[in-house]
């Protein structure tokens, strides 16, 4: 029996771009795995919970373009190769502002034991449309499953599908 549960669960959570509140400032000590960089979030993450998403996504907080992280974890995506011969791909969201997850970190050496291509570097937020799967993971969070991300600035639902379920 486990002490602790998996913070966000094991089923897929719909996930919102948070847009009213910076979690790390370009420059600051975002990365630096401290209190500081949590406890601030937590009243956006329990609104949004409120309105339905599981999680909240940052994105930098200078140009609003590229993908920092979610609220407790790092952000993995991935990509299958379509064609024959065309690898699978991880991309794992980086910036100045992410914090460093050993988590993040033993699924990159999985994915590259199965033969995956792994890409470490910045995400920019429209590239979301092209990812097959994507996951936050966390060392509370686990590896937690993203249905959907919705930005309400620009009205923007991206879906992405697991097991049975639809887009």
């Amino acid at each position: 029996m486990l002490p602790v549960g998996v913070y966000h669960g094991v089923h897929p959570v719909d996930a919102l771009v948070l847009e009213n509140f910076d979690r790390a400032a370009p420059e600051g000590t975002g990365s630096a795995k401290v209190g500081g960089n949590y406890a601030p979030v937590l009243i956006h993450s329990e609104a949004a919970r409120k309105a339905g998403y599981g999680i909240t996504l940052h994105l930098d907080s200078k140009t609003r373009t590229y993908i920092d992280e979610f609220s407790t974890s790092g952000f993995l995506a991935i990509k299958y190769g379509k064609e024959e011969g065309e690898p699978t791909k991880l991309i794992v969201a980086d910036s100045k502002s992410v914090i460093k997850s050993i988590t993040s970190n033993s699924v990159q050496q999985i994915a590259k034991d199965m033969g995956w291509e792994v890409e470490v570097r910045q995400v920019n937020f429209d590239e979301c449309g092209e990812f097959d799967e994507v996951m936050a993971a966390g060392t509370a969070a686990a590896l937690v499953p993203i249905k959907s991300i919705t930005r309400k600035s620009t009205n923007t639902k991206i879906s992405f599908k697991y097991g049975d379920e639809n887009p």
